[in-house]
């Protein structure tokens, strides 16, 4: 049987993919990360807080709590620095085209250079 704990995490998922593939903006996950390390820090100064929510979601204990929420935070962060390595290929790349263009237009002026002195 499905529980308050699976719903709410599952949930939770969903609503980190949709965001991933549909809605993800530069500040937005700025905000996010602050937002989770503050929680860091205050379940760290406040642990017993962890098994009142982990009680109120049917988790047994806060420890679990705290670990499903790191799996979450870590797959959130493994979406954002997949997502900076591909912006980071495609800036790369472009960057790389322009340059062998640029060059290629500097070496037919060179080749002709070249040509006339073989000429002469």
């Amino acid at each position: 049987m499905i529980g308050k704990p699976q719903i709410f995490f599952v949930t939770l998922i969903l609503i980190l993919a949709i965001y991933s593939l549909k809605w993800r903006k530069a500040y937005i996950d700025r905000i996010i990360i602050i937002l989770l390390l503050f929680l860091g820090i205050f379940l760290v100064v406040f642990p017993n807080i962890t098994v009142v929510i982990a009680n109120f979601l049917g988790i047994g204990r806060g420890t679990d709590l705290v670990l499903y929420l790191f799996i979450l935070f870590s797959i959130y962060m493994f979406i954002n620095i997949l997502s900076e390595t591909r912006n980071f290929a495609i800036k790369f790349t472009q960057f790389i085209r322009k340059d062998a263009i640029a060059n290629a237009k500097n070496l037919t002026k060179t080749d002709k250079k070249v040509k006339k002195e073989e000429i002469n």
